[in-house]
């Protein structure tokens, strides 16, 4: 897999009450697809993301757990604002790369691969 760039993407959950925005980075990577965002638990804490698996599937952001939000993947519908900046691997290394928890047992060529 070879990185294309990075997604800075905010996407908003239109609600009645009062919409919320969330800002992300994805790293967008050649020949590789999904049609799901992953994010991981430290984003899930930092937004105070709760996800609900009852018989309908809903998410709670924040600290009002009453606000809800409901998935409907038969209508894929989000709202995103998103603009890709160019790759550059110094800045990646220095910034991102450094804070992950990379396995030492890894070799040279495999941490390069993750690059």
């Amino acid at each position: 897999m070879h990185p294309l760039g990075i997604l800075e993407a905010e996407t908003i959950f239109p609600h009645p009450s009062g919409s919320i925005r969330l800002k992300a980075e994805f790293f967008v990577m050649n020949n590789c697809t999904s049609q799901h965002f992953i994010l991981g638990n430290d984003y899930l804490n930092i937004y105070g993301i709760d996800i609900n698996n009852h018989k309908d599937r809903y998410l709670a952001i924040g600290e009002d757990k009453m606000k809800k939000f409901a998935f409907h993947p038969e209508k894929r519908e989000i709202t995103v604002i998103a603009q890709v900046k160019n790759f550059n691997k110094d800045i990646f290394v220095s910034d991102h790369l450094i804070k992950a928890q990379i396995n030492p047992e890894l070799t040279l060529q495999m941490k390069e691969e993750l690059i």
